[in-house]
């Protein structure tokens, strides 16, 4: 695999010479025709230009540690990024999965419903926002139902004490 640091130095030798050759066209031989300026001193001219252009364009790129640490830092961005929309993918599946065992429960588990809950209430953490509200419905849902079961119980308590 070709590195970026070759790719680099390739591209801005081309560039500096293809800069060099068009200031040599365009400016220094139609100049050298009106002032008569040596052949010899257009060369030196021309290669002080392609000195200057090389290191302005070496000053300009900066090094290759900064190129590489932008590099990083976008890809650890990206797939920072892409991890959050995976862990929001996961939490929206769990969280259909116990809204499904809530709805298909049965009223008298009353210690399933409560692991249900913990695990809802552990799971708003990294729901996205727009299941948020609903997730807080469901909540309140699965407190009714609990407190219901709990006076429920209490009642047959009361009942088979008497």
């Amino acid at each position: 695999m070709v590195s970026t640091r070759l790719i680099t130095w390739t591209a801005g030798t081309i560039m500096c010479c293809g800069i060099t050759l068009m200031f040599y066209h365009f400016l220094l031989r139609p100049i050298s025709a009106s002032l008569n300026i040596s052949p010899q001193l257009q060369v030196v001219i021309s290669a002080v230009f392609l000195g200057v252009s090389a290191t302005i364009w070496v000053l300009m790129s900066g090094s290759e540690d900064e190129m590489v640490k932008m590099s990083d830092e976008i890809i650890h961005e990206r797939t920072h990024k892409d991890d959050k929309k995976m862990l929001e993918y996961n939490a929206f599946l769990q969280y259909m999965d116990i809204s499904r065992k809530f709805n298909n429960m049965s009223s008298d588990n009353e210690d399933k419903l409560i692991a249900l809950y913990n695990e809802l209430s552990d799971l708003m953490q990294t729901l996205p926002q727009d299941k948020l509200e609903d997730a807080k419905v469901l909540q309140e849902n699965m407190q009714k139902r609990i407190s219901l079961m709990r006076k429920t119980f209490k009642g047959k308590e009361t009942n088979s004490a008497n």
